[in-house]
């Protein structure tokens, strides 16, 4: 029961951490295409199919779905909960390795 208690605490930090990460990267990302686009509108052109390809793009990356895991030894899976499985395993290595590295900065 502990491991599970746990692995649904490591869960809630890595979930934590992801989207204060991700929140940073589209505010970032919204900065650079407004100023892009003021470049444009300043030197008289036009918004280009870039922009409208870039808005589509950031779109199709909020909503990707992981369709195979290639293992080792040659070993595909396509089932989701096998796929799901694999994901939640290594957001637990990662997780881990983020706890390790806090606790490895607090004691220098």
């Amino acid at each position: 029961m502990k491991n599970l208690n746990t692995s649904q605490t490591l869960t809630q930090i890595l979930l934590v951490l992801k989207t204060e990460l991700e929140n940073r990267r589209k505010e970032k990302l919204h900065g650079h295409i407004i100023r892009s686009r003021a470049k444009w509108v300043e030197r008289g052109g036009k918004l280009t199919k870039y922009f409208c390809n870039l808005e589509s793009r950031i779109f199709f990356e909020e909503n990707k779905t992981i369709k195979r895991v290639e293992l080792i030894k040659n070993r595909t899976i396509y089932n989701q909960s096998e796929i799901l499985q694999v994901k939640e395993f290594y957001l637990l290595v990662k997780i881990l390795n983020l706890m390790m590295l806090h606790v490895t900065l607090q004691r220098s």
